[in-house]
């Protein structure tokens, strides 16, 4: 059984299909051959309504002209996968002392 037939939610969730509900990511590159091409994103459907990666990360761009407090500080040191945008720094940190 699927889980949305196991929860009792097949009729709305578990497969894609009109009328249904779904979030997908869509990938310009197949995550099974390589797992990195997880992170190449090319657009976002959530609740029916397709976002491109540059609408996504617009609440997270500084306005041109406004200086945080953050870019007035010393870089931290680049780690080697800071490319990955679901990376945060203290959360790794955090994660490589347990």
């Amino acid at each position: 059984k699927l889980p949305a037939e196991q929860f009792s939610v097949a009729k709305d969730l578990g497969t894609i299909e009109p009328g249904k509900l779904a979030d997908l990511a869509f990938l310009t590159d197949d995550p099974l051959e390589d797992i990195r091409n997880a992170t190449h994103v090319a657009s976002v459907m959530k609740n029916g309504r397709l976002y491109t990666v540059k609408e996504l990360m617009a609440p997270f761009v500084t306005p041109a002209g406004t200086r945080s407090p953050a870019s007035r500080a010393i870089p931290a040191p680049r780690h080697p996968s800071a490319d990955k945008w679901w990376h945060d720094p203290e959360q790794m940190i955090e994660d490589d002392h347990k």
